[in-house]
């Protein structure tokens, strides 16, 4: 049951948090190993069931982008948006220029 519900978190964290599968390995097998010694050192399965949810819900909640990340967003967006009207600019002076010598 535990191998399906690792296969089934693998698949979550790849589609949900779009994490990197090299990434995800290492904590799934680092929560499998602590369910089995949880299991092992005889916590009530009712209580490893709670924690399993909890992992579950907190895995499947996207991830809040920090100030720092949107920041850069936005800079590329202008930085974006001001590269397209410099070109444009530069295409416009061209163009004149082949007007200017044509006449």
């Amino acid at each position: 049951d535990l191998e399906k519900r690792a296969k089934e978190w693998r698949s979550t964290m790849r589609k949900v948090r779009k994490e990197d599968p090299g990434d995800i390995d290492g904590i799934i097998e680092a929560k499998v190993k602590e369910v089995r010694e949880m299991l092992q050192s005889g916590t009530p399965p009712s209580m490893v069931e709670a924690q399993l949810e909890e992992f579950e819900a907190s895995m499947k909640a996207s991830p809040k982008m920090s100030m720092f990340g949107a920041s850069m967003w936005i800079f590329m967006g202008g930085l974006t948006v001001y590269s397209v009207l410099m070109l444009k600019g530069m295409v416009e002076e061209k163009k004149d220029q082949r007007a200017k010598r044509k006449s």
